[in-house]
């Protein structure tokens, strides 16, 4: 216990881990060179195999097998690495990653004195990720990560869980909803059995395509548990292929990087501005790998776009048929209903003229004085219409005659 408190001492006052105090800070840290230059904006896309870090929902939109390696240059001689896997199957895909970091050659503190002598500290995340396609525009994901973490010769260990959405707002707009480390815990083998909790966090976020699909826009709102204020990270990606150039705002530090791709290959670097003064700035360098094809050509989407797009015809394909389908059912019905009125208009005019033919005999016979059977004639008339003003008034005038 004695050098955790050492450990905690020396983050605090050396700005370790980005300042943070709170259990597993790696979980927070990002990872991929692409995205952490677009400044850790990644929720609403996550269209490679790094979703499954920023959005495990993004991950079934892999149109082939993806590889990512990851190594971070970061101050204070930490050490920050990344291993993905992603394997696609037709509508859902699962992933298999390793984050990992540390530092060494920390001073031993005793009673606030330095001993002499050092220790490391390191952290390691195992993810397993799923991903399905819950509708043609919507998407869910989550995450099983097994997380250990080790100070000298103290240890612990813990389970941790993440949960996201990624949904198409339109051809141009897609958005995620994330939440990652629910009930996420983490277990000391010291003799008090202490436990950590690294906070929650819930995030939104919002993908837009710009210029015919060649700049991308991306914003990610969060909130973490142990924070009072949103974190904001934005991002912005734009293509001229081969190459990416990237720039971004990773909360309240500014971010740049580019991409190169080389046949399946593709090469990102990622820069994150912390200290410019002080030169104390971190790196980000990752090769990214698709199997069976260009990684990222003719864009950067590692595939997943070209998925997204030939759904997108697909939908819209789909769309037209409904529409086509639902206009001859129209044309159908439009039909029928015309051809009930013909019927309708051929029934009422037999009808008139069997209603002329009766009444007209009527006449004929009320004027030849045969008043009953001009009554008969005008009742045929009533027959088929009981309102007829004219034979009703003619029947009166008939059996009038009839009393005289």
């Amino acid at each position: 216990m004695r050098k955790i408190i050492s450990v905690i001492v020396l983050v605090f006052c050396g700005n370790l881990f980005a300042g943070s105090v709170d259990a597993l800070p790696v979980l927070r840290m990002g990872t991929s060179a692409r995205v952490m230059g677009m400044g850790g904006a990644f929720a609403g896309l996550s269209d490679d195999v790094s979703a499954s870090y920023y959005n495990p929902a993004g991950l079934s939109g892999l149109e082939k097998k993806q590889l990512s390696l990851m190594t971070g240059i970061l101050s204070n001689d930490r050490s920050l690495n990344w291993f993905a896997f992603g394997l696609p199957f037709a509508k859902s895909a699962i992933g298999f990653s390793v984050l990992m970091s540390g530092v060494s050659d920390i001073p031993d503190v005793s009673g606030g004195t330095l001993t002499g002598g050092s220790f490391s500290s390191s952290d390691l995340v195992g993810y397993l990720t799923y991903s399905s396609r819950a509708s043609e525009n919507v998407r869910i994901g989550f995450n099983l990560k097994v997380l250990k973490s080790k100070i000298d010769d103290t240890s612990a260990t813990g389970f941790g869980f993440d949960f996201g959405i990624k949904a198409r707002a339109s051809s141009r707009i897609s958005i995620g909803f994330v939440i990652q480390d629910i009930l996420t815990s983490l277990k000391w083998d010291t003799e008090s059995k202490t436990r950590e909790n690294p906070p929650s966090v819930v995030k939104m976020g919002l993908s837009c395509r710009l210029l015919e699909n060649k700049l991308y826009a991306l914003l990610d709102l969060s909130k973490i548990s142990d924070r009072d204020d949103l974190k904001i990270n934005g991002g912005l990606e734009y293509r001229i292929l081969p190459v990416c150039l990237r720039a971004g705002w990773d909360d309240n530090n500014i971010t740049a990087g580019f991409g190169l791709a080389i046949g399946a290959l593709n090469f990102n670097y990622g820069l994150r501005f912390d200290n410019m003064e002080a030169n104390e700035n971190r790196h980000y360098i990752s090769l990214d790998f698709a199997f069976g094809g260009r990684g990222s050509s003719p864009s950067y989407s590692y595939g997943s776009e070209k998925k997204e797009q030939k759904e997108i015809l697909k939908a819209e394909k789909k769309r037209k048929k409904e529409e086509e389908k639902l206009e001859k059912q129209r044309l159908k019905e439009a039909k029928k209903a015309r051809k009930e009125k013909e019927k309708k208009e051929r029934a009422e005019k037999k009808k008139k003229a069997i209603m002329a033919k009766h009444y007209n005999k009527a006449v004929k016979f009320y004027q030849a004085g045969k008043y009953k059977k001009a009554i008969k004639e005008w009742e045929k008339v009533l027959e088929l219409d009981p309102n007829h003003e004219m034979s009703l008034k003619n029947i009166e005038k008939a059996k009038a005659k009839l009393q005289e």
